[in-house]
C-alpha cells in the first residue's frame, strides 16, 4: 500500500474515533484515548527510531494527557491538553530522527514553525497520491468524485442550518421536504459528528504527513550582531539600576510586619504593591538575557560577568515576589491565582538558574529545551497536587492554626473559611470539603452544608445544571468527577434530605433565613 494511503486511511481512523470520543462528551478519559491513537499512528510511520534524548517527550505528552482524565479544574485542563498537543506534535518531528532536545535555538524555532503549520495544510496534498495505484477504469474515475461529496457533507449541513435560520421561506421549505422533529435532531448530530471527524482527520493527517518528510538542517550559531562592547555597556546600566534599586529598597523588600506597622499598610497592600510588577522584571531579564547571548558576537569576560551579576540582584529582587506571596498566603489562605502565581515564581527561578548555567558555560542556543522541560515538570507537578482539592484543604486546617498572621485591618476575620469560594472550585474540592465537615464548627459546618446544597441540589432540582452525580459515559470519566460523585451521594443522605426538597417553599425560605442570620457574618470581605 503507498505511504499516503496508508497515511490517509489512519488519518480517516483518527477522525471516527474522535467524533466517537468527543461528540458531547466532557473532556477526561477521551483525551487519554485520542492521545495514545495518535502516537500510536505516528509510531507505526516512524522513519527514524526515537532519540534518547527525545524520550521525554511523548511520556510528558501522556502525562499532560493523563490528568485531563484527572483534574477538574478549567484553567489546569486547557493548560494540559495544549502541552499535549504540542509535546505530540514535538513527538512526530522525533520520530523522523530529529533530536529535537539538542536543536539549537534557530533549528528549534524553524521546526516549531514548520510542523505547526504543516499540521494545518499538509493533508489536502495527500489526496492525490493517495489515489495513486488505484484500478484504472471507471473506479478510479469515481474515487475523485466521492472524495469530494465526503468532503462536501460538513459543508452543506453548516449551509443548510445558516440558511434555514436566515431564511424562513426555505425553513418552511426545508421543513417540508424533510420532516424534522426526530429526524432533525438526527441530522444535526449527523453534522456535529462529521465535522469533529472532518478535523480531527485533516489535523491528524497533517501531523502525520511530517513523518515523510526528510531531516531538516540545524541552524548553527554563528556570529551576532550586537559587539561584546555593547552588550557589556547595556548590562553594566542594568547592573547599576538593579544595585540601587535593591539597597535602598531592601528595608521595604523584606520588612515584613515591621514595615506594616511602620506605614500603616494592610497585608494586601503590601502584598499586591509590586508584586506582579516584580515576576514581570524577572521574566523580561530571562527574555533579555536570551535573547542578548544569541546575538553578541563574542562573550567577552565583562560581558559574563554583567550578565550573571543582573541575574545575582534579579534572583533577590524575585526573592522579595516570593517573601511578598507567602506572607498574603498566610493572611488570607489559598487561592488558584495565588498557587498559579507560585508556580509561576518558581519556573521564572528555574529559567534564571538555567540562563546563567547557559551564560557561564556558552550554551545559550541549547538553553531553551531545559528551560521547557522544567516547565513542563512544575505544570505536572500542580496536576500532581491537585489545585481544587489542595485550596480546599489547606484553608479549612488554618482555621485551627492560631500562628497563622493576621491582617490588622481585618483582625480575625481575616481567617475566616469563604464557604461561597471553596465550593466554586468545583468537584475537585468537593471530596475534601464532604470530608472537612467534621472538623468544622457547628455553624460554619451548617453554611457549608448550605452553600453545597444551593450548588449541587437547587441548582439541579430547577434545570440550572447538570447533576454530577449522575456517572458520565466512559469517553467523559475523570478521577475527580468520579470522587465527586461518591461524596456528593453521601453528603445528599446526610445533609440534603434534611434540609428539605428545593420546590418546597417554606423549606427554602427557612434555609435562606437562618443563613442570612448565621452565616453573612462569618463570610470574610474579599482582601
Amino acid at each position: 500500500m503507498p505511504r499516503a494511503r496508508r497515511i490517509l486511511l489512519l488519518a480517516a481512523g483518527f477522525g471516527l474515533a474522535a467524533q466517537l470520543l468527543f461528540y458531547r462528551e466532557w473532556l477526561g478519559l477521551n483525551v487519554v484515548v485520542a492521545a495514545a491513537v495518535l502516537l500510536a499512528a505516528a509510531w507505526s510511520l516512524r522513519t527514524a527510531p526515537l532519540p534518547r534524548s527525545d524520550l521525554w517527550i511523548p511520556a510528558f505528552a501522556m502525562a499532560f494527557a493523563a490528568f485531563v482524565a484527572v483534574r477538574t479544574e478549567e484553567e489546569v485542563a486547557a493548560f494540559d491538553v495544549l502541552a499535549a498537543l504540542t509535546l505530540l506534535l514535538a513527538t512526530t518531528a522525533s520520530l523522523r530522527g530529529l533530536r529535537v532536545t539538542r536543536l539549537p535555538f534557530l533549528g528549534l524555532l524553524a521546526e516549531a514553525w514548520r510542523t505547526a503549520t504543516g499540521t494545518l495544510w499538509r493533508a489536502a496534498p495527500l489526496l492525490r497520491p493517495a489515489t495513486q495505484g488505484l484500478p484504472v477504469g471507471r473506479s478510479r474515475r469515481v474515487v475523485p468524485y466521492l472524495g469530494g461529496l465526503l468532503l462536501a457533507v460538513p459543508f452543506l449541513f453548516v449551509f443548510v442550518a445558516l440558511f434555514t435560520s436566515a431564511d424562513p421561506v426555505f425553513k418552511l421549505w426545508w421543513e417540508t421536504v424533510i420532516d424534522l422533529g426526530e429526524w432533525g435532531e438526527r441530522l444535526a448530530a449527523a453534522r456535529d459528528r462529521a465535522i469533529i471527524a472532518t478535523i480531527g482527520a485533516w489535523l491528524a493527517g497533517g501531523a502525520l504527513a511530517a513523518l515523510d518528510r526528510g531531516h531538516a538542517a540545524a541552524s548553527r550559531p554563528g556570529h551576532g550582531p550586537l559587539s561584546a562592547s555593547a552588550a557589556t555597556a547595556f548590562l553594566a546600566a542594568l547592573v547599576l539600576l538593579f544595585v540601587a534599586f535593591v539597597t535602598i529598597q531592601v528595608t521595604y523588600l523584606f520588612g515584613g510586619r515591621d514595615t506594616l506597622e511602620a506605614v500603616d499598610m494592610t497585608y494586601s497592600e503590601y502584598a499586591r504593591r509590586g508584586f506582579f510588577e516584580l515576576v514581570m522584571v524577572a521574566s523580561i531579564v530571562a527574555a533579555t538575557l536570551f535573547v542578548l547571548d544569541l546575538t553578541v558576537d563574542r562573550r567577552a569576560r565583562a560581558y559574563v560577568v554583567g550578565g550573571l551579576a543582573l541575574l545575582l540582584l534579579t534572583g533577590v529582587i524575585l526573592a522579595s515576589a516570593l517573601y511578598r506571596l507567602d506572607l498574603y498566603q498566610q493572611a488570607y489562605g489559598w487561592s488558584e491565582l495565588r498557587l498559579y502565581a507560585f508556580a509561576l515564581l518558581v519556573t521564572v527561578a528555574a529559567a534564571l538558574v538555567l540562563i546563567g548555567w547557559a551564560i557561564a558555560a556558552g550554551r545559550m542556543t541549547f538553553a531553551l529545551q531545559p528551560i521547557v522541560f522544567v516547565g513542563f515538570g512544575v505544570a505536572l507537578l500542580v496536576n500532581a497536587v491537585g489545585p481544587a482539592g489542595f485550596i480546599a484543604r489547606a484553608n479549612v486546617s488554618r482555621l485551627s492554626d492560631a500562628s497563622a498572621p493576621v491582617d490588622p485591618s481585618n483582625g480575625a476575620r481575616a481567617r475566616g473559611f469563604d464557604q461561597w469560594y471553596a465550593v466554586s472550585l468545583g468537584e475537585g474540592a468537593l471530596p475534601d470539603l464532604v470530608a472537612a465537615r467534621a472538623t468544622l464548627p457547628d455553624t460554619q459546618r451548617f453554611c457549608l452544608d448550605a452553600v453545597l446544597y444551593w450548588r449541587y441540589s437547587y441548582r439541579v432540582a430547577a434545570g440550572a445544571g447538570q447533576d454530577p452525580s449522575v456517572a458520565p459515559s466512559w469517553q467523559s470519566w475523570n478521577l475527580d468527577r468520579e470522587r465527586a460523585r461518591v461524596a456528593l451521594a453521601s453528603l445528599k443522605e446526610e445533609v440534603f434530605a434534611e434540609i428539605g426538597d428545593p420546590a418546597d417553599s417554606k423549606a427554602s425560605q427557612a434555609l435562606r433565613d437562618r443563613f442570612h442570620v448565621d452565616c453573612m457574618q462569618v463570610r470574610p470581605p474579599a482582601p
